[in-house]
């Protein structure tokens, strides 16, 4: 299905994306990952459904914990084809996204209030 999107402005969060330095890979791909977490930062979503477009970022919100190697494996197989497909890339996101994610809520890095 072919939908017309509205680009929206980026969100951006500085303190999110800062949380990724010192802790530890989310991605860990096989064969990749250096597994050191003094090399951490935020990885950025690579799809256009996440904000992703020529010469932008996706929003902060779209990412996750990525060592030097693994960022660099993600960023460099996402747009092009290499040892890894495109949709390898994509699922390897998703799965250190959702580890991100977890770990976030696990250590109230993410909390929720309730109100009144």
């Amino acid at each position: 299905m072919n939908e017309v999107r509205q680009r929206e402005p980026r969100l951006v969060l500085p303190a999110h994306t800062k949380l990724a330095e010192g802790k530890p890979c989310m991605f860990r791909v096989p064969g990749v990952c250096n597994g050191r977490t003094d090399t951490t930062v935020w990885c950025h979503s690579n799809m256009g459904r996440h904000g992703k477009g020529v010469g932008l970022k996706s929003h902060d919100c779209f990412g996750a914990f990525g060592c030097s190697a693994c960022h660099q494996w993600y960023d460099t197989t996402s747009k092009q084809a290499a040892d890894y497909t495109r949709q390898q890339a994509e699922d390897a996101f998703w799965l250190g996204f959702e580890r991100t994610l977890k770990f976030l809520w696990e250590y109230s890095y993410i909390v929720v209030h309730r109100r009144g």
